[in-house]
């Protein structure tokens, strides 16, 4: 197999920029310039490199790297803003036990003990534009602020949708064990290219105190440990 490097020069003589190249690889255009001099291998771009140079698309979406508890490293943000998490690429699993007290993984902090089924709404916008939600929200249905949660998310969709925006992102679906530990899953909705805002808030506007309803949708049956039931505990959404 071609080097990254010599795949990523492929690409550059087919009128492919290093941004464009990142934007497809769901990676930034510097770590492309990086490896295309040479400082940096990309090996695990590889297969996905080789797919945008034979078929002009990436099949196959580069795992992202973890860090030693088995969750996703955040990466660097635009200067002046925090490094983010970013949403879990399709086909990799991402998980992490966690006891009942403990929160998504990734969160920037822990939220005090006894408070984690409190809703929490955390946003950032980058500089060009892009928007990072981050939404937690009582496991309880019967919880008002569950359903107030549910809003957050449909106001995030219609006014990505107003602006013809697209979304993708991670859900965290929580199950319990047997044994009686909880494990919290996050499922990537949304895939490299992401949903149309329009086509999610049509979907999700006739009732949007349920927005959760078309999310279950989406997620069910996406691995085995879900036939035995799950709730979602949290949202990432990504919307650009």
């Amino acid at each position: 197999m071609a080097t990254s490097k010599e795949l990523i020069s492929e690409l550059r003589a087919q009128g492919f920029s290093n941004a464009e190249i990142g934007r497809r690889l769901g990676r930034d255009s510097s770590l492309i310039g990086q490896i295309a001099r040479g400082s940096k291998p990309g090996r695990n771009l590889q297969q996905a490199l080789t797919e945008l140079v034979t078929g002009g698309e990436v099949k196959t979406p580069p795992f992202r790297r973890t860090t030693s508890d088995g969750t996703l490293a955040r990466v660097r943000a635009t200067k002046g803003h925090d490094a983010v998490v970013p949403p879990v690429p399709r086909g990799q699993r991402v998980r992490t036990v966690t006891k009942s007290t403990a929160q998504p993984a990734a969160l920037p902090k822990k939220q005090p003990r006894g408070q984690r089924n409190r809703l929490s709404h955390q946003a950032n916008t980058l500089p060009n534009g892009r928007e990072l939600h981050r939404v937690t929200v009582p496991k309880s249905d019967r919880a008002s602020n569950r359903s107030e949660g549910s809003k957050i998310i449909t106001d995030v969709v219609g006014r990505a949708a107003a602006a013809g925006r697209r979304i993708s992102g991670t859900v965290w679906a929580e199950i319990r064990r047997k044994d009686g530990s909880r494990d919290r899953i996050p499922v990537q909705i949304g895939g490299h290219g992401g949903y149309s805002a329009q086509s999610i808030y049509d979907s999700i506007s006739a009732n949007p105190d349920d927005s959760f309803e078309w999310v279950d949708g989406q997620i069910q049956g996406r691995y085995p440990e879900f036939e035995g039931g799950f709730t979602v505990v949290g949202f990432d959404l990504d919307v650009w």
